[in-house]
């Protein structure tokens, strides 16, 4: 469900003098044609947004164009162009955009524009069925939206909110609460794309806001009172003041969801510009640091579970007003409790001498604690011997320093010549030989830089131990018990997290259970001001083969696409499905985070409990493709004796929380960020 009109609301108190033109399309389906199809209280949505327009934000009736209870198509899409036409007249228009109803997906058809061969869709009142399936000439696609979307950005009006209350996975009901979406039986989507996605592609939202009511793969529901999101964005918009940006508007968003009874599986996105001020274009640089309250004998942070703080997260609280924080003395390290959505209790030690004295911790700056700085750039010895040539071709290469002597370098490189055709030999410290790199290649104009740039992204990954200045991102990945469901076509899709009760929070491979895996990243300081992060999270299966397990290597753009943080808090499912339905398919066990082992297997390997085996994430500025590192390959190491490979295995036995080293090229355009990497099996009852 997308509900454009609350953020909305908050834009004319900041503005009081010359305030710009306001204007908002408010469209709440309420009546269907199609039967099959349920009918919806859009219209009860479209009331409280014209409500919460008006108090809030100032919008007065002529400013609103209520589109409801009975909306067709080409009513949906002239009043839809009338609207943008009226909008682009002035550049600094205030547009929101909601829209309540029915959603779907469809075959994307024609410009096969969509990764996953769909495209998201709207249904209208008048939307048909062909069979057994939507036609899809009935629905509103994404791309149709996008297109007039488009104009507005165009025309350079940006400050543009969309709202979808709706959803796109269909499959039933629960209590009082009805779902928002159509099933669709023509697209068997494992994962869905979620509304935001659809609205990113090839660059459609531009720097615009999206709120959708629920992640890719859950449902969006109601009740009598209307859309479940658009009650929660009412009570959240209300908890707002005139400088809350979009960001703290979801955070008050997510504890209004929870706070909803009748359901907990629906979880709000939000995507674009979240640190902007509501319904403005002013950008707010957000503070690489957390603030401390005194309540009394109690501590307060802040910042809770959407910040990425957990039970027993470490945190230093510095003096007020503290601006370098490197050069200062923490006044206490303390330890976050009692988590809640956006705040949390700190819990002082008791064996600090001498003792806090708690007033003073009023107005403190708080971060999360994090390990020393390592140094960045990989070291590569030569020998007095080596050529000039070879000394200058490496220091055109940013992230390598040839200042360092024998014994405090990561490699070294030695040039050969066999038979007249000249490589080079990367070696360890030790001596030993790493790998052979031919001096020429006709698939790489630089076969020398590629190996070390490779060499590299090892070593980062080896020095999992050291933290970072800079940017500072939480990463969780959950592997979760799903329920599934086999459509007609044969297709295997995702029917909701699986909640019966077990024993055991393990994985279980000898049953026929299902898991998915999801990962979420959250900023806890330093965010970065112009550019969102990319992921990559590489996994060492128990055979030793290592994999890039997310994003998968589907191309640039599906990298770009998949591996983008967009904002904070929000869970992506990786789009496979994993399980034991038939126990001779292995390769469901080849491909996933073992976290337990199956007797039966055919390969040994899998046979013994190996226990947690734990992947590696890192953030970079750009997207990485890490297929390269797979074991197998001669240019890689492998097996067990990898550097990886024993990260993996002590982190295995030790503990499942990993810290990334922090790699930077040196060019400005490749920058990785510490990253603390935690993992868990989430229990089927949660």
């Amino acid at each position: 469900m997308l509900t454009i009109s609350a953020l909305v609301s908050l834009a004319v108190l900041a503005q009081p003098h010359a305030a710009p033109p306001k204007m908002a399309l408010l469209i709440g389906i309420k009546e269907y044609d199609e039967k099959p199809i349920n009918d919806l209280n859009g219209d009860k949505d479209v009331k409280i947004m014209r409500e919460l327009l008006s108090a809030t934000a100032g919008f007065a009736p002529s400013d609103i164009t209520p589109l409801t209870p009975r909306v067709t198509k080409t009513k949906f899409i002239n009043e839809l162009d009338g609207f943008i036409g009226r909008a682009t007249q002035n550049k600094e228009t205030v547009v929101v955009i909601f829209y309540s109803g029915h959603g779907t997906q469809t075959k994307d058809e024609p410009n096969g524009d969509e990764s996953d061969g769909l495209d998201e869709a709207l249904v209208p009142s008048d939307a048909k069925y062909a069979g057994d399936v939507l036609d899809p000439k009935t629905l509103i696609t994404d791309d149709e939206i996008a297109t007039r979307i488009k104009r507005l950005r165009d025309a350079g009006v940006e400050n543009v909110t969309l709202i979808f209350d709706c959803c796109h996975s269909g499959g039933g009901s629960r209590g009082e609460w009805i779902e928002r979406a159509v099933e669709n039986p023509q697209a068997p989507a494992i994962f869905p794309k979620s509304t935001e996605d659809a609205f990113k592609d090839d660059g459609k939202l531009g720097g615009y806001v999206v709120l959708s009511a629920a992640r890719s793969t859950q449902r969006a529901y109601e009740n009598s009172k209307g859309g479940r999101f658009t009650q929660a964005l009412r009570a959240a918009v209300g908890r707002c003041s005139p400088d809350s940006t979009y960001l703290s508007l979801y955070e008050r968003l997510v504890s209004e969801m929870f706070a909803v009874p009748g359901t907990n599986s629906q979880d709000p996105v939000i995507e674009g510009e979240v640190n902007r001020k509501l319904f403005t274009t002013e950008t707010l640089t957000r503070k690489p640091y957390f603030l401390v309250s005194v309540e009394g004998s109690k501590v307060v942070l802040d910042a809770g579970i959407v910040h990425g703080i957990e039970e027993g997260t470490l945190v230093d609280v510095y003096p007020a007003e503290t601006e370098d924080f490197d050069k200062t003395k923490p006044i206490v390290r303390a330890t976050a409790r009692n988590l809640q959505t956006g705040e949390c209790d700190l819990e002082l030690p008791s064996d600090q001498t001498p003792p806090v004295n708690v007033a003073s911790l009023a107005g403190g700056r708080a971060r999360v604690a994090s390990p020393p700085i390592g140094s960045g750039q990989l070291r590569v010895y030569l020998d007095p011997s080596s050529t000039a040539s070879l000394r200058a071709r490496l220091g055109e290469l940013k992230f390598v320093s040839t200042d360092c002597t024998l014994g405090d370098h990561d490699v070294s490189v030695l040039e050969r010549e066999e038979q007249g055709r000249k490589y080079f030999v990367i070696a360890h410290p030790d001596g030993t030989e790493f790998q052979r790199v031919a001096a020429e290649s006709r698939e790489n104009s630089d076969p020398l830089g590629a190996a070390l740039r490779e060499v590299g992204k090892w070593r980062a990954i080896r020095e999992l131990g050291r933290g970072s200045g800079g940017c500072d991102v939480r990463v969780d990945m959950e592997i979760v018990r799903v329920k599934v469901k086999q459509l007609p076509t044969g297709h295997l899709q995702f029917d909701g997290i699986q909640n019966e009760a077990a024993s055991s929070t393990a994985l279980d491979f000898t049953k026929n259970q299902y898991y998915a895996i999801r990962v979420r990243a959250t900023w806890i300081a330093n965010p970065p001001k112009l550019w969102d992060p990319c992921v990559a999270i590489l996994n060492l299966l128990p055979t030793g083969r290592i994999t890039q397990l997310w994003p998968q290597n589907r191309g640039f753009q599906s990298l770009q696409d998949d591996s983008r943080v967009i904002a904070d808090g929000q869970w992506r499912w990786l789009r496979n499905l994993y399980g034991t339905a038939l126990p001779t398919d292995t390769r469901a066990l080849e491909d996933i985070l073992v976290l337990g082992s199956d007797p039966t297997h055919p390969n040994p390997a899998f046979r013994d409990p190996l226990g947690v085996q734990v992947f590696k994430l890192i953030a970079t500025r750009t997207p990485e493709d890490y297929s390269g590192l797979l074991i197998g390959e001669d240019r890689s190491p492998r097996g067990e004796s990898s550097p990886l490979a024993q990260i993996l295995l002590d982190y295995a036995r030790e503990g499942v929380t990993t810290r990334a080293q922090p790699f930077s090229s040196g060019n400005g355009n490749r920058e990785w960020m510490a990253v603390d990497v935690s993992i868990r099996v989430v229990p089927p009852t949660e």
